[in-house]
């Protein structure tokens, strides 16, 4: 009967430390999905969670975006944006007048292994300005009536087709971050196949047809733009 009682004894603690076990395996792989997307500090395996900004709808690609200009082509100067897998950077134009535009189009693509979810966009500084976007007179161009043009200039990035965020400046202030009401409604899937799933992210930069006018031509320039993704959506 002794040795029963203990062969029970040891099979309780045999469960118990199986029990610990799969706990402590569970917190280890939760912490692993705790991955945000552009962030200065990435935790867990990008192996398992990767979203890149593309060139291409389908697949990662580092190609050159072009600013598509309106009107054409007698519209702005767009400028050529530098794109890798978190930032694209050098989004901006040189204006002539108000009612111009460009547009830029490119793509969040997801090869990892979750789903994820769009949560927050963020424009940092242009460099040591302290402000999200500068406007710079051309040589010919009075300084004042550029700052006045410039409380006109406004970037849209859509998500999807979906505004997710709206970039404004009104002289030396700026608007640069913007929290994703329903990141459900901005949802990668994960890739069940070869092709990988995307969000098409369009960038417009608009010198307003009510703005200020300047007595020439200038230009302006955004900071670094970065979409942040998670797995959850909550």
């Amino acid at each position: 009967m002794e040795k029963d009682r203990s062969t029970r004894v040891l099979s309780i603690i045999a469960m118990v430390l199986a029990v610990v076990g799969l706990t402590v395996g569970f917190a280890v792989f939760s912490a692993t999905l705790n991955i945000q997307f552009g962030s200065t500090t990435v935790q867990g395996d990008e192996k398992n969670f990767s979203v890149k900004l593309s060139s291409s709808e389908t697949l990662f690609a580092t190609d050159s975006v072009t600013g598509t200009v309106s009107p054409s082509p007698s519209g702005p100067t767009a400028l050529t944006p530098t794109l890798n897998e978190t930032t694209i950077s050098n989004l901006g134009a040189t204006f002539n007048k108000p009612g111009e535009k460009v547009t830029y189009t490119f793509y969040a693509v997801n090869d990892g292994q979750f789903d994820a979810f769009l949560k927050s966009i963020n424009v940092e500084d242009v460099a040591e300005a302290k402000t999200a976007m500068t406007c710079t007179a051309d040589a010919t161009t009075d300084a004042t009536m550029v700052a006045n043009a410039c409380k006109g200039i406004k970037m849209t990035v859509n998500v999807d087709s979906s505004e997710a965020a709206t970039i404004t400046s009104e002289s030396t202030s700026a608007t640069a971050s913007h929290t994703v009401d329903s990141p459900s409604d901005h949802k990668i899937e994960k890739t069940a196949d070869e092709t990988l799933n995307s969000h098409t992210v369009v960038v417009t930069i608009e010198y307003q047809a009510s703005s200020a006018i300047a007595d020439g031509s200038f230009t302006v320039k955004f900071g670094n733009v970065k979409l942040n993704y998670s797995t959850q959506a909550s």
